[in-house]
């Protein structure tokens, strides 16, 4: 019964081992440049919850899809902006709209998205 407990538990540790983990960068302030749409989803075809003024103060939480940024107004509500409509405040933006980000332990840094390659 032992044995049989082991094994599991090891397998699950080597499942766990492989899968790729998502990097969460932090969220920044930012503001919008332009008056944009406060929209539901990340593209036009998602409703729009109003329209945010020019030069608006708001917190960007992810970043992943570069066109439409997460973000989070003042107030707390949550939607997308269009990320040409955002100025990222800060050192940790690039010129090219790219955002810095540290790791918060010992890492490795390998050749491919997996531990299936180099470190």
């Amino acid at each position: 019964m032992i044995r049989k407990g082991t094994a599991l538990l090891l397998s699950a540790l080597l499942l766990a081992s492989a899968m790729p983990f998502a990097v969460s960068a932090e969220e920044v302030s930012a503001q919008t440049t332009e008056y944009v749409n406060f929209r539901t989803g990340p593209g036009t075809n998602y409703s729009s919850k109003g329209v945010i003024p020019s030069g608006t103060g708001i917190t960007v939480t992810d970043t992943s899809n570069s066109e439409w940024y997460a973000v989070r107004l003042s107030d707390g509500s949550t939607g997308y902006i269009y990320a040409e409509y955002i100025s990222v405040s800060g050192s940790n933006t690039t010129e090219d709209g790219e955002v810095n980000a540290k790791t918060t332990a010992d890492v490795n840094f390998r050749s491919g998205p997996g531990t299936n390659y180099n470190s």
